[in-house]
C-alpha cells in the first residue's frame, strides 16, 4: 500500500464521524437549487432560515447601511458568527436600470479599501461574494422603485397614485379610501419623471437575477415590499381602468422571470395585501372577519379562496409581514385579552395558509423594542405562536441599529450586538441551517429540525407566561448589555485591515420608516374570540439553542474541509 493511500484510508475513518455528526450534505455549487413544498428545502433537504433585513441600497446612498463605519467582512462576520444564515437585501428599480452610473455614498474606504471605485452594483456583487464565503445566502425585495421614495412604501407593483374620497374609511387616515388609480412617473434621483410600469420593473428585475442567477447563494427574490390599498387578492375592489389585484400581478412577475431566466435557481417570495374591508372574492366563505385589521404586506386572508399558482409552484413561499403595538396600536393591542387573543388574529390573517394551499410560508419582517411594555409582550406572544405553528423561517427586522427608531435593530451599534434579543429569535429558530463553502463545494446541515408537539398547539398562557418570564430577564440584563464586542477591522473582501482609529466621522443617511410597514387605520374592534388550542411546553435553554447553533456551524466546517481533501483521493 502507497503512503497515499494509507493518508486517504486514514482521512476517510476520521471524516466518515464528523459526516454522520453534522449530518451535512455537499454538492457543487452549480447543482445547489431551492424548491419549497410545506417548507422550504435546499436540493431536497429542509432549510431551516434564521435571517435579518439589510437596508441601504434602497436609500439615496446607493450602498449598505454601516459601511461608512465598519468593513463589509467584519460586519457579515458579526452576523454569521450569531447563526444567521439568510440577509434579506431591499433594492430600488432605479438601482439596477443605472448599475453602470450609480455610486454609492457613505462608504468609509479605509475601512473598505476593495471597494474603492465601484459602482454601486459592484458593491452587490462583492456582498454576494463575500456572504457566500460565510455561508450567508441572498433574498432581494424590490423595496420601492426609486431611492427618491424613501420613507414611503409604494401601494402597487408599479408607480400609481390615488383618487382619495376622505367620506370613505380606508386604508389611509387623512385621506380615506382610494376609489381610483392612475399611472405616475416618479422623478429620480437626475431629475428625470421615469415611469416605473410593470414591464418596466419586471425588465429590472430580470436584468438583476441574469447577473446574480449562477451564484449558489442567491437564495430568491421578494417580487414586491408590502403592497396595500388599493391592491386586492383576486377580484372585487375599486373599479379602475388599471390592474389592481397583486394576486394576478404575482403570477405574471414569476412566470415571466422563469421563462426570460431559465437558469435561476431562486425561489419566489410573494407577500399578502393590506386593505382590511371584506374582499368580495371571498365573502362568501364560512370564514368569519372577525379582525379587521391588517398590516401592509401581511393580509393573506383570500388565499383561502385564490391561491396561486406559479408556472413551477415548487418555488413559491408566502411571506407575511407582521409588528406590534411600537409601529401602530391597532385594535387587537388593546383587547383586555391581549395578547391571548393574538393567536385567533394571526390565524386569521396568514397562520392558516400552509395547511391550505400545502406551501411553504417565510415570515418577511417581524421586529420591534424590548421595551418591558407591550412592544416586548407583543415580540414574546409572536415567537411562542410561530414555534407553536412551525412556521419558524423567519427574517428579523433589521440588522442596522437604529436605536431611535420604533424598530431597533439587532444591533447596539456597528460593533455590538442587541444580546437580550438573541435568545428570542434562537428560540424561533434554534436549528438553522448551516452553510460552508470550500473551494466549488459547497456543505450545509442536514439536521432534523426542532420540533415542538407536532400538532400546531398553542397556549395563551403559555404566551404571557413566556412573556412575561422574558421581559423580566431582559429587564435586568438592560443594565449591563454584555454585548458581544468585534474589534477586528478586515474589510472580508482583500484581507486589508484598518484599525479602529482609521474610521470616518460620518453618519448614515439612510433613514427608514418605521420599518416601512404601516397598519390599516380602521377602528373596528376585534371579536376574536379566547384560544381554544391546546398548550405549547416551552423548556428548551434559549442561550443553549444559539451555542448547539454555533457548534453546529463548526461541526459542519470541519466536514466540509474534510469532504474537500477526501476529493484528491478519488
Amino acid at each position: 500500500m502507497y503512503r497515499s493511500d494509507v493518508l486517504c484510508f486514514v482521512l476517510i475513518l476520521i471524516a466518515f464521524p464528523f459526516s454522520l455528526m453534522a449530518g451535512e450534505t455537499c454538492t457543487g455549487v452549480d447543482n445547489l437549487s431551492y424548491s419549497t413544498t410545506d417548507k422550504i428545502h435546499v436540493n431536497g433537504h429542509a432549510m431551516h432560515i434564521k435571517g435579518v433585513n439589510w437596508y441601504g441600497f434602497e436609500t439615496p446612498t446607493y450602498s449598505l447601511d454601516g459601511l461608512y463605519e465598519r468593513p463589509l467582512g467584519a460586519i457579515l462576520d458579526l452576523v454569521s458568527s450569531h447563526g444567521f444564515n439568510l440577509l434579506r437585501i431591499p433594492i430600488t428599480a432605479d438601482l439596477v436600470i443605472n448599475m453602470d452610473t450609480r455610486m454609492p455614498a457613505n462608504i468609509n474606504y479605509n475601512q473598505n479599501p476593495s471597494l474603492q471605485g465601484m459602482t454601486s452594483m459592484q458593491v452587490m456583487d462583492a456582498l454576494f461574494d463575500a456572504a457566500a464565503a460565510r455561508g450567508i445566502t441572498i433574498l432581494v425585495d424590490m423595496h420601492m422603485f426609486d431611492p427618491s421614495q424613501a420613507g414611503t412604501t409604494p401601494p402597487l407593483w408599479y408607480s400609481t397614485s390615488c383618487t382619495w374620497d376622505p367620506s370613505v374609511e380606508g386604508d389611509n387616515v387623512a385621506n380615506g379610501r382610494c376609489v381610483d388609480v392612475f399611472p405616475v412617473c416618479i422623478n429620480n434621483m437626475d431629475g428625470e419623471c421615469v415611469m416605473y410600469t410593470e414591464q418596466v420593473v419586471l425588465d429590472a428585475w430580470v436584468t438583476f437575477i441574469q447577473r446574480y442567477a449562477n451564484r449558489w447563494n442567491f437564495f430568491g427574490v421578494d417580487l414586491m415590499n408590502e403592497p396595500h390599498e388599493p391592491a386586492i387578492w383576486g377580484s372585487g375592489g375599486i373599479t379602475s381602468s388599471y390592474p389592481t389585484d397583486w394576486a394576478s400581478a404575482a403570477e405574471r412577475l414569476s412566470n415571466s422571470i422563469m421563462t426570460r431566466v431559465p437558469a435561476f435557481k431562486g425561489l419566489f417570495i410573494v407577500q399578502g395585501i393590506s386593505n382590511y374591508r371584506i374582499n368580495p372574492w371571498c365573502e362568501n366563505t364560512t370564514l368569519l372577519h372577525q379582525v379587521e385589521q391588517h398590516w401592509w404586506g401581511g393580509n393573506f386572508e383570500q388565499v383561502r379562496c385564490r391561491p396561486l399558482a406559479l408556472a413551477d409552484n415548487s418555488r413559491l413561499v408566502y411571506s407575511p409581514h407582521q409588528y406590534g403595538p411600537s409601529i401602530y396600536m391597532q385594535a387587537n393591542f388593546q383587547q383586555p385579552n391581549f395578547p391571548a387573543n393574538m393567536p385567533d388574529v394571526w390565524n386569521i390573517h396568514f397562520g392558516s395558509v400552509v395547511q391550505l394551499t400545502g406551501k411553504a410560508m417565510l415570515i418577511g419582517e417581524w421586529g420591534g423594542p424590548l421595551d418591558g411594555a407591550k412592544g416586548e409582550v407583543w415580540l414574546n406572544a409572536f415567537a411562542d405562536y410561530l414555534i407553536a405553528k412551525d412556521l419558524r423561517d423567519n427574517i428579523f427586522w433589521a440588522l442596522n441599529p437604529n436605536r431611535n427608531s420604533d424598530t431597533p435593530g439587532i444591533l447596539l451599534d456597528w460593533y455590538n450586538i442587541d444580546a437580550p434579543k438573541m435568545p428570542l429569535i434562537a428560540r424561533v429558530q434554534p436549528n438553522p441551517t448551516a452553510f460552508t463553502v470550500s473551494g466549488s463545494t459547497v456543505c450545509f446541515t442536514t439536521d432534523t429540525q426542532t420540533s415542538t408537539t407536532g400538532t400546531n398547539s398553542y397556549s395563551s398562557s403559555s404566551s404571557l407566561s413566556s412573556s412575561s418570564s422574558s421581559s423580566s430577564s431582559s429587564s435586568s440584563s438592560t443594565s449591563s448589555q454584555s454585548s458581544s464586542s468585534v474589534t477586528t477591522a478586515d474589510d472580508g473582501v482583500t484581507g486589508t485591515t484598518a484599525g479602529p482609529s482609521t474610521m470616518a466621522s460620518t453618519t448614515s443617511a439612510s433613514t427608514p420608516t418605521s420599518a416601512d410597514s404601516m397598519a390599516s387605520s380602521s377602528l373596528a374592534s376585534s371579536t376574536a374570540t379566547s384560544s381554544s388550542m391546546g398548550a405549547l411546553p416551552l423548556t428548551t435553554s434559549s442561550t443553549t439553542l444559539e451555542e448547539a447553533s454555533s457548534a453546529n456551524s463548526l461541526m459542519v466546517a470541519v466536514s466540509s474541509v474534510m469532504f474537500s481533501v477526501l476529493l484528491l483521493c478519488v
